[in-house]
């Protein structure tokens, strides 16, 4: 391996960590997108809203599968419906003379 090769790996590496230190610097008790951290003094509040959003998302997905689920029972229902007026309909056709 040529030096100039080494030192390009070691300029990539060195790359990471100065963005990785500049980001701790900026964000000492982590970003909102990382996970909270025992020493953030906003951890309680950070931890209150992302129980509540997630809270929030179990509704949303509760409320999209009862209406599929609503729609799936109507949808079975107008079946048994029509194949039930179908069935009836054929019926008074035969017993017609």
């Amino acid at each position: 391996m040529r030096i100039s090769d080494a030192r390009r790996a070691d300029l990539k590496a060195h790359e990471a960590t100065a963005r990785k230190a500049a980001k701790r610097n900026a964000f000492p008790h982590g970003a909102d997108d990382e996970p909270i951290r025992s020493g953030d003094p906003a951890a309680m509040q950070r931890i209150v809203t992302r129980i509540e959003e997630l809270a929030l998302s179990i509704d949303r997905m509760k409320a999209a599968n009862g209406e599929r689920a609503f729609q799936r029972r109507v949808s079975i229902g107008v079946q048994k419906f029509a194949a039930e007026n179908v069935a009836m309909l054929l019926q008074a056709k035969e017993n017609k003379p």
